[in-house]
């Protein structure tokens, strides 16, 4: 038995949030959450419409990798930003909090 697309979508829009808050943080001066969710909604239906039981992993799974996907996607296609130029991005705000850890632990005034 399938459930129509619209109980699915509303069972299961939390995930896209999570995930679409944390692909955020890490190109959040890239692209805009709404953006980012509007696409994760779109994966969403996409593995809704596509998902058998006959695949051996749970929806949840399925349908995580479709809403990553499809996020992926969407910030390729916002500009010419590649998953190196990303990455970079990750590392850099990686060594800044890093940083300030450090700081924060080792001048206490």
């Amino acid at each position: 038995m399938k459930l129509d697309i619209n109980s699915i979508v509303r069972i299961h829009e939390g995930l896209v949030r999570r995930i679409a808050f944390k692909m955020h943080a890490k190109v959040s001066s890239f692209i805009e959450l709404d953006d980012l969710l509007q696409s994760g909604l779109e994966g969403l239906v996409d593995a809704a419409q596509k998902y058998t039981t006959v695949e051996g992993s749970s929806f949840e799974n399925y349908a995580s990798i479709r809403i990553k996907g499809s996020m992926l996607d969407l910030i390729r296609r916002s500009g010419n930003l590649n998953r190196s130029t990303v990455q970079a991005q990750t590392d850099d705000r990686w060594q800044t909090q890093r940083v300030g850890r450090f700081i924060r632990a080792h001048c206490k005034g």
